[in-house]
């Protein structure tokens, strides 16, 4: 009733209930749009190469490099028509049926994933105090039967930020974690690291990533990424996933 009351006043509307943007409101940035257009100029509508053309994979290469000091070998990013296929490439990759994945709640969809992979699914409900974001704390209990652990900061739907603090316990508790599996042959425990919304920070938020925060953790991250929210450009199609040395083949071949 309250948005049909809105919609009558004919007063200028910002829907922020989804993820999506109004065009009319949220226009693709400039550079991105004339580089759309000189593409299709070029006669560029040819099939990708399945992780991408190599000028975007080096393009987002030079761009973690830059801006959060990740510098991956050659076919480490991985490009996919938006971030869903490379979550589901490390889902079929890195989880069998019947392992167990670790997810917030709130979460965007993780639960999906884990059906369609087959996997046992354990969501974990992050409380208002903590910013509705796990703390090592509310994981410990968990982590030695787990293979897979997501995490989405800026978080969708909330809004809110890990702190430093928390993932660094988090991603130190993960390390300790793999040394103890690393004596016994038992897969390591990876974290899928959604960061879709990181260029989406203003203010006191400041955007944390568990390379940066814990270099240890680089054989186990993988990060998981798009132009669709921080450039209002949902409807083109393209995400990609910056991944480990020993998962680059794996994910490449599938």
């Amino acid at each position: 009733i309250f948005r049909g009351q809105l919609d009558a006043s004919r007063q200028e509307i910002a829907n922020f209930t989804v993820g999506d943007f109004s065009p009319a409101q949220f226009r693709i940035p400039n550079i991105l749009k004339e580089g759309i257009k000189s593409a299709l100029e070029a006669g560029q509508t040819n099939y990708p190469p399945a992780i991408g053309i190599p000028e975007i994979r080096a393009a987002v290469r030079e761009l973690y490099k830059r801006e959060l000091g990740l510098d991956y070998p050659e076919g480490c990013i991985q490009v996919g028509s938006g971030a869903r296929p490379p979550i589901f490439s490390a889902f079929a990759c890195l989880v069998s049926p019947g392992e167990t994945v670790l997810y917030q709640v709130p979460s965007w969809n993780i639960h999906y994933y884990v059906h369609i992979s087959q996997a046992r699914g354990v969501p974990l409900t992050a409380k208002a105090e903590n910013g509705f974001m796990l703390t090592a704390e509310d994981l410990l209990p968990h982590l030695p039967d787990a293979r897979m652990l997501v995490i989405n900061t800026p978080q969708n739907p909330s809004g809110t930020v890990i702190s430093e603090t928390a993932l660094r316990n988090i991603c130190e508790a993960i390390v300790a974690e793999n040394k103890t599996r690393a004596e016994t042959g038992k897969p390591p425990l990876m974290l899928m690291y959604d960061q879709v919304y990181w260029q989406l920070t203003y203010g006191d938020s400041q955007h944390y990533h568990p390379v940066g925060l814990v270099p240890e953790m680089a054989p186990y991250t993988l990060y998981v990424d798009a132009v669709s929210k921080c450039w209002a450009a949902t409807g083109i199609r393209m995400g990609w996933a910056a991944v480990p040395p020993w998962v680059r083949d794996k994910m490449k071949a599938y």
